[in-house]
């Protein structure tokens, strides 16, 4: 099955702007998803990186608040954490896009 991003026919899942991330260890990409032309929201994929098969693998859809928007995730060094920038969509806006 291929995902392809062609503006005049929508697939059920687009995934779109990874952003990596490293847990305990473990390369994970949190993707942000158009799913069923916006008609879910606020949902982003996780994928995990096999390094033995040189690929990423789809894991799960997790509750992400934006996770239909742009969003970017930030590793604080200093504090060994991650943190999530991204946009917080009202009813009136998720009303609009599954118009």
């Amino acid at each position: 099955m291929t995902n392809r991003l062609d503006p005049g026919a929508w697939s059920p899942l687009v995934w779109l702007e990874l952003n990596t991330v490293e847990v305990r260890g473990q390369i994970r990409a949190f993707t942000r998803c158009v799913i069923d032309q916006y008609a879910t929201v606020p949902v982003a994929g996780v994928l995990d990186y096999e390094p033995q098969a040189h690929q990423m693998s789809f894991t799960q859809l997790t509750s992400w608040p934006g996770g239909q928007c742009k969003f970017f995730v930030i590793h604080n060094l200093a504090r060994s954490m991650y943190w999530m920038f991204g946009n917080l969509v009202g009813i009136d806006a998720i009303h609009m896009m599954r118009r």
